[in-house]
Order: C-alpha cells, then structure tokens, then sequence
C-alpha cells in the first residue's frame, strides 16, 4: 500500500531541541526532532501521554518556533520517541529553518 502524506517530510537539522508539554497535565518531555513536514515532526523523547499539547523547537541562532499539536500514534511506556501533527501548518521559513540541507 502507498503511503500518501499531504506534506512532504525531510530530514532535520541535526540536534535542534525540542520540547512537547502535554495541555491537560504538567507532563513535558525534551529530545531532537528527527524528521519534520509541514504538518508534523518525529521527536526522539521519551513518550509522554497527552491528547494535545505544544511542541517548541529552539533552533541554533534563530527564534523558538512553536506549534500546538496532538499525538500521532497511542502513548507507549518507554517508547524513545513520538510523532506529532501540528493544528497549524508550519510556513516555508519555519520549515527552511528546521530542515536538513539536502545534499545533490
């Protein structure tokens, strides 16, 4: 099966941290993003439960970019990552920001 996704998704930039905080607890977890779209990111974090939240990206030398977003797939124990879906799409220079250069 083809998998269709709305947004293309790139690799990022190597260690930009990033912080998800769950809205409905104080819960929090802090990691890298390993893959980010438009529409949502791949976080290597511990998994932390929550139904929405906010994701904060803090790349090297440029402002936070921060997005209110919800879990992609149910929370795991233990799991060392999760997906996330933005409510609001990232823009061009957000995503520019954010993505690895890609090497031709």
């Amino acid at each position: 099966m083809e998998e269709r996704r709305e947004y293309e998704r790139y690799k990022a930039i190597e260690g930009i941290p990033t912080t998800i905080r769950a809205d409905d607890s104080d819960m929090q977890t802090e990691g890298i993003v390993l893959n980010i779209s438009k529409s949502g990111a791949y976080v290597l974090a511990d998994s932390i439960p929550f139904e929405s939240g906010e994701v904060t990206f803090e790349p090297a030398g440029g402002p936070s970019i921060r997005r209110q977003c919800r879990r992609v797939y149910p929370h795991r124990s233990g799991s060392r990552g999760q997906a996330v879906a933005f409510a609001k799409a990232l823009d061009d220079n957000e995503l520019e920001t954010l993505k690895a250069p890609i090497v031709e």
